[in-house]
C-alpha cells in the first residue's frame, strides 16, 4: 500500500493500521486520516469511501472520532476484500451440526412390533390412535406401559455444511438442490457415511455478498431412519440443471 506523506505541521496525515488475512483468504484492516478541524465542524467529504487511501481491497466503512488534545478529526477507513493474488483452492471449510428431531411413531421401522408388544389401539376405521393403556400384560404380568401416551419418537438429525469464498456464484449452484445427493468434503473433513437406508438431501445454498467477494455455503441434510424417498426427491425435482 503506498504511504501518503501529507503532514499537518509535524503530524503525518495517513496512519496505516493492522491488516490481516483470514482462513478464507479475505484481507481486512484499517487506515486512519488525521485532519485538523473543529470538533463540531467535520469535513464531510472525508466520510466518503471514495476518500479512502489506496489499498489492495475496497474500503467498506468510514468512522469519525475526535482527538481534542490534537484538535484533529480521526477518520478511520475499514477495508475488506480479496485480491487477485489469493488462491481459493485450499480455502474450503466444512462443518457438521447435529440436532434432535421428532418423527411420528408410525414411521418407526419396527412400528408393527411396537404396536403389538405395547398394545396400541386403532379407531373404527383402522387408523392408529395411540398407546392408550397405562397398564399392560407382558408375559402374564401386569406392568406399566412405557409407551403410554407416546405418539412421536426422537431421531437424530445432521446438517453438513461446506463453506468457501468465491468472486461469482457458480453457474451450477442449484444443481442437485432438492435432490438426493452425496455431500462434498475437503481434506481430512469428510462427511460421515450413513447406514442404509439413510441418505443425504441437498438443501438450498446460503450466499452473502461482502465487499468484492461472496461467502458461499452449500448444505446437505441427513434423512431419518427410512431415508429420503427416491421417487419424491429425484433429479427432476432439482431447482437447477443436474450435472
Amino acid at each position: 500500500m503506498p504511504r501518503n506523506t501529507s503532514y499537518h505541521g509535524q503530524h503525518q496525515e495517513v496512519h496505516i493500521g493492522k491488516f490481516s488475512t483470514n482462513r478464507y483468504g479475505v484481507l481486512s484492516g484499517s487506515v486512519q486520516r488525521h485532519i485538523l478541524e473543529e470538533f463540531d465542524s467535520p469535513k464531510w467529504g472525508y466520510l466518503s469511501v471514495a476518500m479512502a487511501p489506496s489499498a489492495p481491497v475496497p474500503c467498506v466503512n468510514v468512522d469519525r472520532e475526535y482527538d481534542a488534545r490534537k484538535c484533529m478529526g480521526i477518520y478511520t477507513y475499514s477495508y475488506e476484500g480479496v485480491t487477485d493474488q489469493v488462491s481459493f483452492a485450499d480455502r474450503i471449510f466444512c462443518s457438521l451440526e447435529g440436532s434432535d428431531n421428532e418423527e411420528p411413531i408410525e414411521t418407526h421401522p419396527n412400528f408393527q412390533d411396537l404396536f403389538k408388544k405395547y398394545q396400541g389401539q386403532k379407531d373404527s376405521q383402522g387408523r392408529f390412535i395411540g398407546f392408550k393403556y397405562g397398564v399392560i400384560t407382558v408375559d402374564g404380568q401386569k406392568t406399566f406401559n412405557p409407551l403410554y401416551g407416546l405418539d412421536h419418537f426422537l431421531t437424530i438429525g445432521l446438517i453438513w455444511t461446506r463453506t468457501r469464498v468465491v468472486q461469482a456464484l457458480p453457474a451450477n449452484l442449484l444443481s442437485r438442490v432438492d435432490t438426493i445427493d452425496t455431500p462434498q468434503g475437503f481434506g481430512a473433513m469428510l462427511p460421515p457415511q450413513l447406514k442404509s437406508p439413510r441418505n443425504w438431501l441437498k438443501l438450498a445454498p446460503v450466499a452473502q455478498q461482502r465487499s468484492n467477494f461472496i461467502n458461499l455455503s452449500e448444505r446437505w441434510m441427513a434423512s431419518g431412519r427410512n431415508g429420503w424417498n427416491a421417487d419424491v426427491y429425484t433429479p427432476k425435482s432439482s431447482m437447477g440443471s443436474v450435472s
